[in-house]
């Protein structure tokens, strides 16, 4: 019998993307091995790796019965590999880890409980980001994220919450329950919005209850890659395709609150994609762009944003590099 055949059915499963994260792989494996709960099953996919991530796995296999791999010569993305997760996931909850992130000692603990405490079909933690992490500043991470605050929403107090917050985006730093998920999976053919696509299916499938704290126990490691200008106008009209698309059903169903917080993500996002196609292409895409936001303020949903947002708006679309210089001074006035 099998290493894995003897462990009891996990609680948890755990399930990681793996692709050329050899330089953060360890770290991220630590923070699970430390979690103050022990029953759960870690999934790691390898996603054609061409680093010594899979060797990391390998010895994390080897190390502790509770950790599998799944590995593929190919790279196919991390829906791909999310999908290949779930397929072999058997544990009560589900939970997404990036192979380059780490989490709180006592995350999937507090997470579990409030789960069976409100019988809640997810549980979402907030998160902390940087761009490097040292043993100093992950220790007192750890030590200060032990108060939690957990808020609950159910049916359509769901729908009141969600779009306000930026947690809606990620599939990562939440639980879901397995047997909620049903069939769903993530759409492969998307690279850059899956997560989106994937919660947002997930609540429509029926009224849904959720689990959230504002308090920080997912620490998001914001490397370059994940957000450099070439990046991001790559994928960028996807991304913008997908918002619409969830903006309008948004509409059709008569949730207007949440259309018009959706139009002003997409008017912000319009702003950011000329501004990213300045800084990367000295401007080649800049008449295609102006046209969209030109387009965009014409319509009847737009008229619904906030003045703010508006003059936001035509500030980065008409005063570009006054723009840029508004929004560096504001992040560090707020600190965001």
């Amino acid at each position: 019998m099998s290493q894995r055949n003897q462990v009891e059915v996990p609680l948890v499963s755990i399930i990681v993307p793996v692709y050329n994260s050899a330089s953060y792989m360890q770290a991220c494996l630590n923070s699970v091995f430390k979690q103050t709960i022990q029953n759960y099953e870690l999934i790691l996919v390898n996603d054609g790796s061409l680093d010594n991530s899979k060797k990391i796995c390998e010895a994390a296999c080897k190390a502790d019965s509770r950790v599998q791999l799944l590995s593929y010569s190919d790279n196919k993305g991390p829906s791909f590999a999310r999908n290949k997760g779930l397929d072999a996931a058997v544990g009560k909850y589900l939970f997404f880890l990036d192979s380059d992130d780490m989490i709180h000692p006592q995350l999937l603990e507090n997470m579990v409980k409030q789960a069976e405490k409100f019988n809640a079909d997810m549980v979402i933690s907030s998160f902390a980001k940087s761009s490097y992490v040292s043993e100093k500043e992950w220790n007192s991470f750890c030590r200060n994220c032990l108060k939690w605050d957990w808020q609950f929403y159910d049916k359509e107090e769901v729908w009141e919450h969600w779009f306000q917050s930026k947690l809606w985006q990620f599939e990562a730093g939440k639980l879901y329950v397995t047997e909620a998920l049903n069939s769903l999976r993530f759409n492969e053919n998307v690279r850059s919005s899956e997560g989106r696509i994937f919660n947002y299916m997930f609540l429509l499938e029926k009224p849904r209850s959720i689990v959230y704290s504002d308090t920080k126990g997912y620490f998001y490691r914001e490397r370059e890659g994940k957000i450099r200008n070439e990046v991001f106008l790559e994928r960028n009209q996807e991304y913008l395709s997908i918002l619409r698309a969830i903006r309008d059903h948004e509409l059709r169903l008569g949730r207007e609150e949440n259309a018009v917080i959706l139009e002003e993500k997409y008017a912000f996002r319009l702003r950011e994609w000329l501004e990213a196609d300045s800084k990367t292409t000295g401007g080649k895409n800049k008449r295609q762009i102006k046209a969209k936001m030109n387009k965009e303020k014409q319509t009847e949903l737009f008229q619904s944003i906030s003045f703010n947002q508006k003059m936001l708006f035509y500030l980065g679309k008409d005063f570009l590099p006054l723009y840029s210089i508004l929004k560096v001074l504001g992040k560090r006035i707020f600190h965001r």
